[in-house]
């Protein structure tokens, strides 16, 4: 089964804590790169969508990517599934964080298809 091709991650926040997006990836000599993101705080009930591949981080179209999530005054949390970026995609890729600061879930949703 060939890896899915997205465009953009969107994070639900349902956790007690305000959290930031970020991206990791391996560029073409094989070592891993990450982006922290435009650091824009996603405050419970809130719902952000960003594309790796606008600036900061200005990931590579085919690269393959993993979302990550810091969680402010407790852990980051990285996806267990890696997508491909593709800027002409029509696919995100959603996810949902859910617990307290030191207690937090990441949940990869699914593929949304419009």
């Amino acid at each position: 089964m060939p890896i899915p091709e997205v465009k953009s991650w969107c994070l639900k926040n349902k956790g007690w804590f305000v959290c930031h997006i970020g991206f990791t990836w391996t560029d073409d000599h094989g070592h891993r790169i990450e982006c922290k993101g435009d650091g824009h705080d996603i405050c419970k009930t809130e719902k952000i969508c960003a594309e790796p591949g606008l600036p900061p981080c200005n990931v590579p179209a085919g690269s393959l990517v993993t979302i990550y999530v810091r969680v402010d005054g407790g852990y980051n949390k990285t996806a267990h599934e890696s997508f491909i970026y593709n800027p002409n995609s029509k696919c995100t890729a959603e996810y949902e964080i859910t617990g307290t600061t030191l207690d937090s879930n990441l949940h990869f949703l699914g593929i949304l298809c419009p």
